[in-house]
């Protein structure tokens, strides 16, 4: 009975050790990502940034100086780049309180639709706007790419035009 007990007891701590292993986390490796974003030459704020790696999305909103930091790091190696920002009245991005750019635009759509100035994106009585061209903000169109390299970077910076 007592090798039961020991081949029991060998069990019992390689599961435990093994379920302890991960950490808790789960996805792919990540590391630290953080650069400045530029339009037209200055730094923006407010822009939502998201780097889309093959099965990992991580976004950032950067602050008065055009910063930003992934909040959950960006996987290593080539990841697809989309920036975003809408202005409006009352608008405050908070990815913390899970208020991102998609809600964004679509209050923005039924705000201009029950308005009356739907499909006229842009137009100076539009109560809300795109900043930043929307080719750079949607991923089936934007041309934009960042290598994230294995060790991280503090450099992912992008230089927007609205040309």
């Amino acid at each position: 009975m007592t090798s039961v007990r020991l081949v029991a007891l060998i069990l019992a701590v390689a599961i435990v050790s093994q379920s302890g292993c991960s950490g808790g986390k789960r996805g792919p490796k990540t590391v630290q990502v953080a650069g400045t974003i530029f339009l037209d030459s200055k730094p923006i704020e407010g822009a939502e940034i998201r780097f889309f790696s093959t099965d990992f999305v991580s976004v950032a909103v950067t602050g008065k100086d055009g910063k930003y930091e992934l909040v959950q790091g960006g996987v290593p190696g080539e990841n697809k780049v989309t920036v975003r920002k809408i202005e409006g009245p009352g608008i405050k991005l908070d990815p913390d309180a899970g208020y991102d750019q998609g809600q964004l635009e679509a209050q923005m759509e039924a705000v201009n639709i029950a308005s009356g100035r739907s499909g006229k994106k842009g137009a100076a009585n539009n109560a809300f706007t795109q900043v930043v061209p929307e080719h750079y903000g949607d991923p089936s169109k934007t041309k934009l790419t960042y290598s994230v390299p294995d060790g991280g970077t503090d450099s992912a910076d992008f230089r927007l035009t609205t040309k």
